[in-house]
């Protein structure tokens, strides 16, 4: 386990372009210490899933607030119509990783970008951001 006496958990905002009638926008940047709340808004969302370096993406929420089975109880999921937040009560600093928030409509086919949001612990104040746009094409 990490331990340091001094530490700030980053967020990073990254956000695509999207093509077609869906759009996705996330909440700006902001910091956080280990314990405190952390909340990150979403518009238009449907599931949140987060992804740490070296492995694969894994499901925290789907369908706005049902948690996937293995998702600690700090994560919750809330909002409604275009309006979501994923909520995490007393961030850890285990909880460092890249966020998701996700949309997926399927008319004909529809050009979906997902946003990325970066949680990072920094130590010292060195401030290492990262980030990456993940787009999908859904047919």
């Amino acid at each position: 386990m990490l331990q340091c006496s001094e530490s700030l958990i980053f967020f990073l905002l990254c956000v695509s372009e999207c093509r077609g009638q869906i759009s996705v926008t996330q909440s700006p940047s902001t910091a956080a210490q280990p314990g405190e709340t952390v909340k990150i808004s979403c518009k238009t969302s449907l599931a949140w899933y987060l992804q740490k370096p070296g492995e694969a993406h894994k499901f925290l929420i789907r369908y706005v607030k049902k948690l996937q089975s293995g998702t600690p109880s700090r994560f919750s999921g809330s909002g409604s119509n275009s309006d979501f937040t994923l909520t995490i009560s007393g961030v850890q600093t285990e909880d460092a990783a890249h966020y998701y928030c996700q949309m997926v409509q399927k008319p004909r086919s529809v050009r979906v970008t997902v946003t990325e949001l970066m949680l990072q612990l920094l130590k010292h104040y060195h401030t290492l951001l990262t980030h990456r746009d993940q787009t999908q094409n859904y047919t």
